[in-house]
């Protein structure tokens, strides 16, 4: 017989296949299909995407906008929620999901690929540390660097289309999404696609890396002080968490990694824009040919102040707040879902 620590269950309710509804069935972990963390993280991308659209627009307007610091009391956008009404009275409240369909296929490509790729590797790796308990933090911020990486490298062409959809203006030089990706290869090649690319890779990995980090640590610390309260309840199962546990823990993971990272989040949008401005109308910004990372974080901070390095950082950290706050919370529950109703038993 072979005996399974309880962090490698999934416990699955035994009225599922027994009248008893007590009891309690443990799926060992290693026997969940690949594809229900592929599913889990699809639909927690979905959900989490077209929750937080809006902040997105905002935040990405506020990034392009290329005013100086000083002079932002005559900018067109002006923090969050000026951003947003000028946004909703002078293209309409539908103007706040622009870019919303290539912005759901990065959420479902990224989202399926991470977390797959995650469990994967944690999969693997954890059980190779597990004598050695102060490791396990170090190894998820590893496992989830190199998801995260791989992840944005698949997926990163359709968050170059979604940036552009939402500052382009009437007429409209993309008119789908098939369109973009066509215009982008003819008119700047291939690499235009990747464009930001750097700055991005740069942030993907401590930033994914940090959140899973930090979401597991928060995780334990929170097991450790429900463990000390007789009217909170712990549990040994790293899937089998509570709503709020996940909402709170997920949302601090996310602030940490954002505030960290916020600066070369900036230089890739600005990148990403560079060369659209030659064949297209943009409601926001000027063409600056950056010729790299470096150049763009150094030319915005000389022209534009060392502040506007964190222009848009307000609706980004509600986004970020919100984003991982909903995505890890989503997937805990769409991820219990899936064993339930898919894995067989």
């Amino acid at each position: 017989m072979t005996i399974h620590s309880a962090e490698d269950f999934t416990k699955i309710p035994k009225d599922q296949i027994s009248p008893n509804p007590k009891e309690l069935v443990l799926v060992p972990s290693p026997n969940i299909p690949w594809y229900v963390f592929s599913m889990a993280g699809a639909c927690s991308g979905v959900v989490t995407r077209a929750l937080t659209q809006p902040l997105d627009v905002v935040k990405i307007r506020l990034q392009i906008q290329d005013n100086p610091m000083h002079q932002m009391d005559s900018a067109k956008y002006r923090g969050m929620f000026r951003t947003g009404s000028v946004v909703c009275k002078s293209e309409g409240v539908r103007a706040l999901w622009k870019g919303h369909v290539p912005a759901q296929v990065l959420s479902i490509s990224y989202g399926v690929l991470q977390f797959s790729i995650f469990e994967l590797l944690t999969k693997y790796t954890n059980p190779l540390i597990s004598s050695i308990g102060f490791l396990k933090p170090f190894n998820n911020f590893v496992c989830g660097g190199v998801a995260g990486s791989i992840a944005t490298f698949i997926s990163y062409p359709f968050d170059v289309v979604r940036t552009r959809y939402i500052i382009q203006d009437h007429p409209k030089t993309y008119t789908s999404m098939h369109q973009a990706f066509k215009v982008i290869v003819a008119m700047e090649s291939w690499k235009g696609l990747y464009k930001g690319f750097v700055p991005t890779i740069i942030q993907i990995a401590p930033n994914t890396g940090l959140q899973f980090a930090f979401y597991k640590l928060s995780i334990s610390v929170w097991d450790f002080l429900c463990r000390r309260n007789k009217y909170m309840q712990a549990t040994d199962d790293i899937h089998d968490v509570g709503l709020l546990e996940s909402l709170i823990c997920g949302s601090v993971a996310g602030l940490t990694a954002k505030t960290i990272v916020y600066p070369l989040d900036l230089a890739k949008k600005r990148l990403q824009i560079v060369g659209f401005h030659d064949y297209g109308r943009v409601i926001v910004g000027r063409a600056v040919a950056y010729s790299g990372m470096v150049d763009c974080i150094a030319t915005v901070a000389r022209q534009e102040g060392v502040g506007a390095l964190y222009k848009g950082l307000v609706p980004s950290m509600m986004k970020a707040l919100l984003t991982s706050a909903l995505i890890f919370a989503s997937y805990e529950k769409f991820y219990n879902f899936f064993v339930l109703t898919v894995v067989p038993r």
